[in-house]
């Protein structure tokens, strides 16, 4: 059995027998090996060769979530100099955002602020495990998110972009092709979360948050590439200025 050395309070770690037990991800549903990052307990209350109420960070891999996890004790082996969790580990609290969740750049709040806050609530009936309602959510804040800046875009076409179907308003007003290319395969996986029958089966909402993901930072990207530009525009050719200077001489 392989050991881990585990940081705890004041600068401290303990070793810790790893692999000894799996517990259901409160996401996908599936037996993982929690990693576990920190431990949280007062070893004052606690003898070195028995610990209890003994509380860690743990990051379940399988979709790079952070959760607390707790064991009923553990146990110091003197053979191995490690403790052994008792009694399997046992998810006992919820974060508000998990491993995967990032702010949103300050451009994106800017184009939509109800997609800021749809976003929010998405993610967290996903963190609460609520997998059958959330893909609804992704899928309504991404249609949020790319209408109104559809409408930036396209000031003059606003009661259009309105109207009509998402899928068109990507192909018709979303001009930079990388953002077209997320957001289109995003808004596919978002239907699919809202239909009886699905059409990418291969996909899941996990795809469906990283294309929303990608297209937040694609988005992002392209309005600061033009507020980059138009703050500190490219210096002319020398010689064409030389040129225009004569035009106005003339």
């Amino acid at each position: 059995m392989n050991e881990i050395s585990v940081p705890i309070l004041e600068g401290k770690s303990i070793l810790l027998e790893e692999g000894c037990s799996r517990v259901e991800c409160p996401f996908c549903k599936k037996m993982e090996m929690p990693s576990l990052i920190a431990g949280i307990f007062d070893m004052k209350n606690n003898y070195w060769n028995q610990i209890t109420d003994a509380k860690f960070v743990a990051n379940f891999k399988c979709c790079d979530s952070l959760y607390f996890v707790s064991c009923k004790s553990l146990t110091l082996y003197s053979e191995h100099n490690a403790y052994k969790p008792e009694g399997g580990w046992t998810v006992i609290e919820l974060p508000e955002i998990n491993g995967r969740s990032k702010n949103l750049p300050e451009t994106i709040k800017r184009i939509s602020p109800s997609f800021e806050a749809i976003y929010a609530e998405a993610k967290e009936a996903k963190n609460a495990g609520l997998m059958n309602i959330c893909g609804g959510a992704f899928r309504k804040a991404l249609e949020f998110l790319l209408r109104e800046y559809a409408m930036i875009l396209h000031p003059d076409k606003t009661g259009e972009i309105r109207t009509m179907s998402l899928s068109n308003c990507i192909s018709k007003y979303i001009d930079n092709n990388v953002i077209k290319c997320f957001a289109d395969r995003a808004a596919w996986l978002g239907n699919d979360e809202l239909h009886y029958l699905r059409k990418w089966e291969d996909r899941d909402i996990f795809d469906l948050e990283d294309f929303i993901e990608h297209a937040i930072l694609a988005i992002d990207l392209e309005e600061r590439r033009k507020e980059l530009e138009r703050d500190m525009p490219k210096p002319e050719d020398p010689e064409k200025e030389k040129e225009k200077n004569k035009e106005k001489e003339k």
